[in-house]
């Protein structure tokens, strides 16, 4: 038994001396006790230099020149253990040659030091890769984002100009122009087709936000009756026409203010009662909304639609919900769709903290249900009645407009749009020609577009900014065909006071001008 102490130091020295990690320590006055041949390698000592009793301890080692060119000069060995008496063990990185090793120094109790150093190359090698790979894919979200953008500008902008130009006919109409009911048909065709390759363009560029984490949702308090109508009622001439009822049924308990995102809770809705409709030949789709949780302030609401159409088979319900997913094709061929609809509002959905799913049978009907938490509203939100469409909006007194716009037909659009309300219009084609106008006329606003020849509009929006006089503060609202929001916020930057996307809401326009000019200029009857 008197040998174990003996032994036992045997096998720590071999211990100590098989490590791969470096391994030094030191008495109180700087000499080294004892060492292994891995820390003697690391710092390229010679064999001299490791004999017990000598002091070796330089704070750093034995660094290549480009890791000590960058380390500051290092502590004396009495410097260095008083401050790890103080703040405990010391870790840096440091380059050996072409490895990277981990150094770590701590106080001992009997008041000398040790030592350790960890080879951490393959580690930051792997971090490194990871960073790169990261970094690539940031560029390739970066990339996607400004193709989106691009591509929704470059699509949006000939868009615009198919519906304005036929809103243009459908108005001249209502302003006695005669139409005859076949033309009138036609237009009305070609205006539902430009909005539904809108709406393939919006649900391609929701879903690119929602898979690279951008799509943010807004709580307010909102009138979730209110909204339940409004969606319900844009359905009401597509149902009368194909001969089938659409109704709805609100339970009693179902609050009429609520807290969430009533534009993503619409979309959804949207979604499932234009589907519902666009499936079903005879019988009716109605929407049901309950309440399946309620506390004093949280509410789970949810909602049903429930229709008479072709219903789906067991087997195609399992990928109703991904990308670009339809029933089968022969179903895609006969009621068109990019089979987006279903994957967002299951996305958005799932965003909101709700689930979504479906219940039916080949031939039978469907119901989509979805639930959605929520919060109670603070405030009662005041019921406000909305006009139907811009002929029911006059303006109160006429306003100067520069239009900064590039492209032919949307000048023409704009200026009939504006000029219907009794004001005075004035266009120019580029930023650099807008900069100038305003400097040397007197406008009301400027509607600026965005991507234009010689100088965009956000750069003339700065110039203008910059401007000595009180036309620098003069208002400036955005109209663009780029729908992507992280684009907006860097119109907003560049001094612009609003938005308006194409092709052009009229009412969202008309609103955009009164709120720039804090105003009611535009007021409806």
């Amino acid at each position: 038994m008197s040998d174990t102490p003996r032994n036992a130091e045997a096998l720590l020295r071999e211990a100590i001396a098989d490590m791969s990690d470096g391994l030094a320590v030191y008495d109180p006055e700087g000499y080294l006790v004892i060492c292994n041949d891995s820390f003697r390698r690391i710092n390229q000592y010679s064999e001299a230099e490791i004999e017990p009793g000598v002091a070796t301890y330089d704070g750093l080692g034995k660094l290549d020149e480009a890791q000590a060119s960058v380390d500051h000069k290092p502590l004396t060995f009495q410097q260095r253990l008083d401050q790890l008496r103080r703040d405990g063990t010391n870790v840096v990185v440091q380059h050996h040659g072409t490895r990277v090793y981990e150094r770590h120094q701590s106080a001992t109790p009997s008041g000398g030091m040790i030592n350790v150093l960890t080879d951490i190359t393959d580690l930051k090698r792997a971090e490194e890769a990871l960073r790169q790979t990261a970094e690539l894919a940031d560029q390739g979200s970066q990339a996607k984002s400004e193709f989106l953008a691009t591509m929704s500008h470059e699509i949006r902008t000939p868009i615009a100009g198919i519906l304005g130009m036929a809103d243009i006919l459908l108005d001249d109409e209502l302003y006695d122009e005669k139409l005859s009911e076949e033309r009138r048909e036609k237009v009305l065709s070609i205006r539902g087709a430009g909005q539904s390759l809108i709406t393939i363009l919006n649900d391609i560029l929701d879903l690119s936000k929602i898979q690279s984490g951008k799509l943010e949702l807004e709580y307010i308090d909102f009138d979730l009756h209110g909204l339940i109508t409004e969606s319900l009622d844009i359905f009401y001439p597509t149902a009368h026409a194909k001969g089938i009822a659409l109704g709805s049924k609100i339970e009693p308990d179902l609050p009429v203010f609520i807290n969430g995102d009533p534009t993503r809770i619409r979309q959804i809705l949207v979604n499932l009662i234009g589907n519902a409709v666009k499936f079903t030949e005879r019988g009716s789709v109605s929407l049901r909304v309950a309440v399946s949780e309620l506390t004093d302030v949280a509410v789970t609401c949810r909602f049903e639609v429930i229709d008479t159409g072709i219903g789906i088979g067991a087997d195609h319900q399992g990928g109703l919900f991904e990308d670009f997913t339809q029933v089968d094709t022969s179903t895609a061929r006969k009621y068109e769709g990019t089979g987006l609809g279903l994957a967002i509002s299951k996305r958005l959905t799932e965003l909101m903290g709700g689930d979504i799913g479906v219940d039916s049978r080949d031939g039978e009907g469907s119901t989509f249900w979805f639930t959605v938490p929520g919060r109670t509203a603070k405030t009662e939100i005041a019921k406000t009645t909305e006009p139907s469409g811009e002929q029911e909006y006059r303006a109160l007194r006429s306003l100067q407009i520069l239009l900064a716009e590039d492209n032919d037909l949307n000048q023409m659009i704009a200026t009939a749009v504006l000029s219907r309300f009794g004001h005075d219009v004035t266009v120019v084609d580029n930023g650099r020609a807008a900069v100038t106008a305003v400097r040397r006329d007197d406008f009301d606003l400027v509607l600026m577009d965005i991507r234009m020849p010689e100088m965009d509009g956000p750069d003339a929006t700065r110039a203008i900014r910059q401007e000595p006089t009180a036309k620098a503060d003069i208002p400036i609202v955005a109209v663009t065909a780029d729908a992507v929001i992280e684009n907006r916020k860097h119109y907003m930057a560049a001094g612009m006071n609003a938005c308006v996307t194409k092709p052009i809401d009229v009412v969202e326009l008309l609103k955009a001008i009164n709120e720039v000019l804090n105003e009611e200029i535009h007021v409806f009857d």
